[in-house]
Formats: structure tokens, C-alpha cells, sequence
């Protein structure tokens, strides 16, 4: 017989969790100046401090923050003046890819079979395609 544990997926594409999802904590700091930040956006760690903040290729919010480390697992929203805050971000698992977000862009904006190859490469998600079979063809 099976030991006990639950297998949790997800199937509304308008979130960016999907199945096998693992999460971790870590202290989260908002760059100054943004107020929201949308679930699905892509994360960094600053190399100074180990703090998190989005991510860019070009690492703009910090040295270190070019790498992946997770993605956003719920919206957060800042203060003009931001504070440091701890939250729990995916590590782990399948997300739709068309939900993750570069910096503050629009959902699945600039989101390269590259940037796929890298969170997979940098983490252990897996971005993946999803079409919602709920919508009608009528084409």
C-alpha cells in the first residue's frame, strides 16, 4: 500500500503554478520605486546580502542577480519607501511559462527557449506550454 502524501497540480492556466511545485524561503527586497510585484515573476539573489529581487540577464538590480534562482509563487506589493520582507518563491516544479515574468514586463514577454534552458539549467523548474482547452475554436 502506498505511504501517505498528496499530489498537488494545478489547472487554471492563469496562475503560474502547474504540479510538483517545491518552494523555499528567502528574504525578498523590492527595488525602490515599484509597488507591485506580479506571481510569475522570475528571481535573483544579490551575492552581497542573499536577499532576492527580479531578475535580469543583465543582473541591473544587483551583482548576482542574473542568476535564477526561483519564481514568484504570489503576488507582493511594496511600499514607496520598500522593507525587506520574507516570503516563500517556487524552486521547484512545472509552470506555465506563458504566466512568468521578466522584470516587471508582460506575462510570458521575452520568454526564449533560452530563458526556458536557463531556469530549467538554474533551478529545478520546468516551464511549460499550455493551451486552454476551455476557450472556444470556432476559426
Amino acid at each position: 500500500m502506498p505511504s501517505g502524501g498528496m499530489d498537488i497540480q494545478f489547472n487554471d492556466i492563469s496562475t503560474v503554478k502547474r504540479f510538483d511545485l517545491e518552494f523555499d524561503t528567502g528574504v525578498f527586497d523590492p527595488v525602490a520605486g515599484a509597488t507591485l510585484y506580479a506571481e510569475g515573476t522570475i528571481l535573483g539573489r544579490v551575492t552581497a546580502d542573499s536577499k532576492l529581487r527580479p531578475w535580469t540577464a543583465a543582473g541591473t538590480h544587483g551583482a548576482g542577480t542574473a542568476v535564477m534562482v526561483g519564481v514568484l509563487g504570489t503576488d507582493r506589493t511594496s511600499n514607496a519607501v520598500p522593507d525587506d520582507e520574507n516570503i516563500e518563491f517556487i524552486v521547484a516544479g512545472g509552470v506555465y511559462e506563458g504566466e512568468l515574468i521578466i522584470d516587471g514586463a508582460a506575462k510570458g514577454a521575452g520568454i526564449t527557449e533560452l530563458i526556458k534552458d536557463q531556469l530549467r539549467r538554474e533551478t529545478n523548474i520546468i516551464p511549460l506550454d499550455a493551451t486552454d482547452l476551455s476557450l472556444l475554436d470556432n476559426s
